[in-house]
Parts: C-alpha cells; structure tokens; sequence
C-alpha cells in the first residue's frame, strides 16, 4: 500500500502580506504587515510588527543583538559566529 504524500498548506493572506523592515535607520529588522496577524500583533506606523529577523541569515528570531563592528542586528547563533572569529 502506497502512503499518500503531505504537501504544505498554502500560506495565509496575512502570510503573503508579511515583508521585512528596518524600523529606523541603523534600527533592527523585523517582519511587518499592513494588517493584524499572529505573525505580526503589534502596532506600528500604519502596520502591525511581529518578530525580529537576523540581519545575517534573515530568519524570524525571538530577539537580535547589536553587534558594534560593522553595526548589525544579529540572532544568537549569528552573533556567536561572528564573536568567535
């Protein structure tokens, strides 16, 4: 018996409206959409915040740090490379 294959469902509306901005110059990333989801619950300039993004590997982190040389907003595991070098 053959199984049947899984495939991803479709992302939301909210999903597909998500992008990602710097909140102010020399400011950290984060993902912003032009209406309410749970990706993005926070207000902000005409939008809606959610998590932060790694300035490195542009994935959505629960917090970044400033990293002075070279001024980035890094997620952990992105600011123990670069530390560590």
């Amino acid at each position: 018996m053959m199984s049947a294959t899984v495939l991803p469902s479709p992302p939301t509306q909210s999903e597909r409206q998500t992008t990602v901005r710097q909140m102010w110059e020399g400011g950290p990333l984060r993902s912003w959409s032009s209406i309410k989801s749970s990706k993005a619950p926070l207000g902000y300039k005409n939008g809606f915040v959610g998590s932060y993004v790694c300035a490195v590997c542009l994935e959505p982190c629960d917090g970044v740090y400033l990293i002075r040389e070279g001024s980035r907003w890094l997620c952990g595991p992105c600011k123990a490379e670069v530390c560590s070098r």
